[in-house]
């Protein structure tokens, strides 16, 4: 699940890796040594000994050399991070300063808040580097006081302790990768052969970040359809609830659409698929919430029953072809627009639960499952495209409800 703010999911990560930045650029001024000037675990850099000046296939100079490059790097990374916390405070700064009354403002939002994903993206790879970074000094550290016969009781200790670092604050950021067992269950559209794992799950070891999940596809996909979404005498319908972040979307959906639609929701499909658990959204089980995601959206429109969604909708030319595909095969588009004053916004995204996950982050996936799955349908006539304007039904509705409840 994501983190519930948009801008300062990643602080305490970048408040970790400058602190260790601080930290040891002190200590190697206190101690006046020949430390990097922002070495992670303060360790000096291996000398050039005659030992280490044997052929370049001597395990011990290879060794020497790994330890100098992945402390170099890690200089590197703790650069990077700081800069990047940078960043994120200017971008929060300029998101709370732009006028919501202004025509352009969802546009300059959507912007903004695209390029703080971008960012904590960055920083998750930053983490995955740095934690392996780490692991590789260990081994270098136990080798050479094994083999080379250098004191490193100071430096094993210190490592260990800046590696439970970094997998705390990654615990507490989310970043955490899942990978899937192959999907179970009798779907036509999946197909195993059988309801037993076509592969063992393969032993665990206590530092694994990897989690190994079954999924059942027909239950996920299942969960979303009962008899209420099939329309009577009238043709289907597809409800696009739009509005920035955290303006009440999900609490309109909630409140006028819980019964009578199948709902397309990528974050309804990754909390299923977490079981309890805490992930980053999106990449820990992007295989299966596809799957699930693409089979939920073709079956619905297969069996022709009502469908409502949730989006930004900050660019038309994203919705555009998605309202085109639908009233091509006959559904009649229904759009509610919803907006909130910035202050109540700002305050509901600050209160947004963990299993509460913004528009955001699932929009692309909703796109791109309704858009298939229009297309795979066969048209109903030769209807012209819809012009780029409001599609034939839309209301706009003002959130003035509780914040902690119209969040989305």
């Amino acid at each position: 699940m994501p983190n519930s703010d948009i801008t300062a999911g990643v602080v305490p990560l970048l408040a970790l890796l400058i602190y260790l930045y601080y930290r040891s650029q002190r200590r190697g001024q206190e101690e006046g040594n020949q430390k990097s000037a922002g070495q992670l675990t303060g360790i000096d850099k291996a000398p050039v000994t005659e030992t280490n000046k044997r052929s370049a296939s001597s395990p011990n100079e290879l060794i020497a050399a790994q330890w100098t490059e992945a402390t170099k790097r890690l200089d590197s990374i703790l650069a990077l991070g700081g800069e990047l916390g940078k960043q994120l405070e200017q971008s929060g700064e300029e998101i709370n300063r732009l006028d919501p009354a202004a025509h352009s403002y969802q546009i300059k939002a959507w912007y903004m808040i695209e390029e703080t994903q971008r960012r904590m993206t960055f920083a998750k790879h930053l983490w995955e580097e740095s934690l392996a970074l780490v692991r590789l000094l260990q081994f270098c550290a136990r080798d050479m006081a094994e083999f080379q016969g250098r004191d490193m009781t100071a430096e094993l200790p210190n490592l260990a302790q800046v590696e439970a670092g970094i997998i705390a604050t990654g615990h507490e950021l989310g970043f955490k990768q899942a990978r899937i067992l192959p999907v179970q269950g009798t779907s036509p559209e999946v197909k195993t052969g059988n309801d037993q794992p076509v592969s063992p799950e393969p032993p665990r070891h206590p530092q694994d970040e990897e989690t190994f999940v079954k999924v059942n596809v027909n239950e996920a996909v299942d969960r979303f359809f009962d008899d209420s979404s099939i329309p009577s005498n009238s043709p289907p319908t597809w409800v696009l609830i739009m509005g920035g972040v955290a303006t009440g979307k999900t609490y309109l959906r909630k409140q006028r659409f819980s019964r009578g639609y199948v709902l397309i929701d990528a974050g309804e499909i990754f909390l299923d698929l977490c079981k309890g658990q805490y992930y980053d959204f999106g990449a820990a089980f992007e295989q299966s919430m596809n799957i699930i995601g693409g089979l939920v959206a073709n079956r619905a429109i297969r069996e022709r029953r009502n469908i409502v969604t949730e989006m930004i909708g900050a660019s038309y030319k994203e919705i555009e072809p998605i309202a085109n595909a639908m009233r091509a095969i006959g559904y009649e588009g229904v759009v509610q627009c919803v907006t909130s004053g910035i202050e109540d916004a700002l305050l509901r995204n600050r209160q947004r639960g963990i299993n509460n996950i913004s528009a955001v982050y699932t929009e692309a996936y909703h796109r791109r499952w309704l858009l298939e799955a229009a297309q795979e349908s066969k048209p109903t006539q030769d209807i012209t495209p819809v012009p780029a304007a409001v599609p034939p039904r839309s209301e706009h509705l003002h959130s003035t409800t509780n914040p902690t409840e119209a969040q989305g």
